[in-house]
């Protein structure tokens, strides 16, 4: 996948899931966002409110990879997936 391609995909699926975690708990839920190193292209998604960090990046991209179709899995799932396994491990701390 191309570079442009990549982040056009990563920007869709952050927005998505940013629309939903709005609907889902307004203006003071968590939040993904974006950052695209200029020299280097390398995209990076990070969880920001709780300070979790870094959700993804496109140097060690870890996505399932598909043989079949010879591609990864879907960006939207992948975050999605790898949150909600944030957030398990998040509430298993007891304070």
């Amino acid at each position: 996948m191309q570079n442009k391609e990549l982040i056009q995909e990563v920007l869709e699926a952050v927005a998505n899931i940013n629309e939903q975690l709005y609907e889902d708990r307004g203006p003071e839920g968590n939040v993904l966002g974006v950052t695209i190193e200029p020299f280097t292209g390398i995209v990076i998604v990070e969880w920001g409110e709780y300070g979790v960090g870094r959700i993804w990046c496109s140097e060690d991209d870890d996505r399932e990879y598909i043989e079949e179709t010879d591609s990864y899995e879907p960006m939207e799932q992948y975050l999605r997936n790898t949150i909600n396994k944030l957030v398990q491990e998040l509430s298993k701390i007891k304070l």
